[in-house]
């Protein structure tokens, strides 16, 4: 498997540099699991054990992958405690994702 490149902006919604972040903020939530982990992180801080637990049959290297490059692009990272929670960025992100389903599944 080829190496991703880095995001080297935050890839925030509201931005005004949103335009040019998109693409890397598009293939961020393109990576396995990506949207999954954000869903569960929506709904608060998470320990490791819990998140893995929660989505199913993801090892434990996949997961550790995917949280590294959600804090690389300051959408999530650990909170005082050693779990794992979203920033104002990742929180945005999740509550959109929310938004998109459940407009999905009501139709």
């Amino acid at each position: 498997m080829g190496h991703r490149p880095r995001l080297t902006t935050v890839p925030t919604v509201s931005s005004n540099s949103a335009p040019r972040q998109a693409p890397a903020l598009l293939e961020l939530l393109g990576h396995r699991w990506m949207p999954s982990i954000i869903h569960e992180l929506g709904g608060g801080a998470l320990g490791f054990r819990e998140l893995r637990r929660r989505c199913g049959s993801m090892s434990s290297s996949v997961l550790s992958q995917r949280l590294h490059e959600l804090a690389e692009a300051d959408l999530a990272g650990p909170d005082d405690f050693g779990s794992w929670e979203l920033t104002e960025s990742g929180t945005s992100i999740a509550q959109h994702l929310a938004a998109l389903v459940e407009e999905t599944v009501s139709r």
